[in-house]
């Protein structure tokens, strides 16, 4: 209150007259110069630019290593065994899995959209979504002028007028770090980023989410409601589109909105229209997949108790063992930035807190599932990088020599990870693709000679995270194994069988 006051009062500081609306008027003119800088600086930051082409090629290298693995072969062929042709297909085939399978119509819909196309053509689009990805993580980094600022009249205009935030080579380091933590902490990379139909689900569904994000923060956070009025149609398409796609991340990201709804009503901000649109055309898509009675036939092929508090104990211990195995680590780093964050600029909002319990939600809400397989801990993952991302941001604010230390510190730790696991992952999905041509000629030469019953195959074992096949189903020694089948079905032979 005492800075308020001091600010409604105003005072002179080099023969100009400094007050509240001073100050207002200098953000605001400010800002209107930077909009463009704030929105499209990587079109002239050459760092930027580096590290995403760098990060393009490697995963373009490990996408063409990878090959149709598990769903994959099931989700080119519609149910009467026909290869998929159009999106008609495509459509019918969702409403079926809606009502049998599952509510996730829009992300498996997506991957079977992809799935139409050739696999270079694929491996060169996935590599951009993965990059775009990361990129779309780093962006949390930007922030208002007078984002977590308290002081004086005089040390406000200080800042406004010298500010130092933004340093090409600075944002370069946090760049790379997001790369780096997403490589290093993403429970199955190759799950996640590298298969088609994993990576639809998962990864193309997280940039959906985080669009939506960065929409809102620009309206709640930044407030910078620009041009977006003449857009509202297409964002509340997208936002209902993205409430539809995945059922843990989707809660963390309702949890952000709601946040920054009610950010917005207690500050009386304007463009609160947009939020409330946004927000429950998000809900209304979220509620359309998980009442789909496709969740609730499928939760039946699970063996659980029948007591739903042994089921939900039992739940419990199973995902408080994956969090220790896959999200603890990232989990301690995340806390100890938001809280460091935090003493550095106690009047900040709560933004970074926010993240970071919305992480936790995309995990934990997973009890409400029979399954949790760690591909799906991907929310988790970027939703706390995002608020370490901002907490490095609010620390920069205040500290610039500080969080250049601690942004290359973290690029040391987590270069290591990658440095030991790069090699082996590109000599571990090489090896595959080699293994899986070898298996295909098998395939083709019995097709060849008129056997196309029981065709024996070598297996594919694939032990690196970083593979697409890595914890996934592979031909078995039952011709009617489903993947067996699919496989079949791929080559147009009557069986295969894993050769023992």
């Amino acid at each position: 209150m005492e800075i308020q006051d001091k600010l409604s009062e105003g005072e002179y500081i080099d023969g100009q007259f400094i007050d509240k609306d001073y100050i207002d008027r200098k953000m605001k003119d400010y800002n209107k110069n930077r909009r463009y800088k704030l929105y499209d600086e990587w079109s002239y930051n050459f760092g930027i630019i580096v590290v995403l082409l760098l990060i393009f090629f490697l995963i373009l290298l490990l996408n063409s290593y990878t090959t149709f693995v598990a769903d994959d072969f099931n989700n080119l062929f519609t149910k009467s065994g026909e290869r998929i042709s159009s999106i008609k297909d495509i459509f019918l085939i969702q409403k079926n899995r809606y009502y049998s399978i599952n509510g996730r119509a829009i992300a498996h819909g997506m991957g079977q959209f992809m799935l139409m196309f050739d696999k270079s053509f694929i491996n060169f689009f996935n590599s951009i979504f993965f990059c775009t990805f990361v990129y779309s993580i780093y962006r949390f980094v930007v922030m208002p002028d007078d984002y977590g600022l308290t002081g004086d009249s005089k040390y406000l205009e200080s800042v406004i007028n010298s500010n130092k935030y933004g340093r090409h080579i600075f944002k370069t380091g946090v760049l790379i770090l997001v790369f780096l933590l997403v490589w290093n902490y993403t429970p199955v990379f190759g799950q996640t980023y590298l298969w088609v139909i994993g990576a639809a689900n998962y990864m193309w569904t997280s940039l959906m989410i985080l669009a939506v994000l960065h929409i809102s923060r620009r309206v709640a956070i930044i407030n910078d409601t620009g041009h977006l009025y003449m857009w509202i149609p297409l964002i509340v398409i997208l936002c209902f589109l993205t409430g539809w796609t995945n059922e843990n991340t989707v809660v963390g990201l309702l949890f952000v909105l709601a946040y920054q709804l009610i950010k917005m009503m207690i500050d009386n901000t304007k463009g609160i229209s947009i939020m409330v649109m946004m927000t429950v055309s998000t809900l209304m898509g979220f509620i359309i997949m998980i009442t789909a009675p496709g969740n609730f036939a499928r939760m039946k092929l699970f063996n659980e108790p029948e007591n739903f508090s042994v089921k939900l104990i039992l739940r419990f211990t199973k995902m408080s063992q994956a969090y220790s195995k896959y999200i603890m680590v990232l989990f301690i780093i995340c806390l100890i930035f938001v809280i460091v964050s935090r003493i550095m600029d106690m009047r900040k909002n709560l933004e970074t807190e926010v993240y970071f319990v919305a992480g936790l939600l995309s995990f934990w809400s997973m009890l409400a599932a029979p399954t949790f397989p760690p591909r799906a801990m991907v929310g988790t993952v970027f939703f706390f990088i995002a608020a370490i991302v901002m907490s490095i941001a609010t620390i920069d604010r205040r500290d610039n020599k500080l969080s250049a230390i601690i942004v290359m510190g973290m690029i040391l730790f987590t270069g290591y990870g990658f440095v030991k696991t790069v090699p082996d992952a590109i000599l571990a999905s090489s090896e595959y693709l080699s293994k899986y041509n070898a298996r295909e000629l098998v395939i083709l030469d019995n097709k060849s000679s008129g056997n196309v019953q029981n065709v024996e195959v070598p297996a594919l074992p694939a032990e690196n995270k970083y593979m697409a096949g890595f914890g996934l189903g592979d031909c078995e020694q039952d011709p009617k194994n489903w993947i067996n089948v699919t496989i079949a079905r791929y080559y147009g032979i009557g069986s295969v069988v894993l050769r023992k």
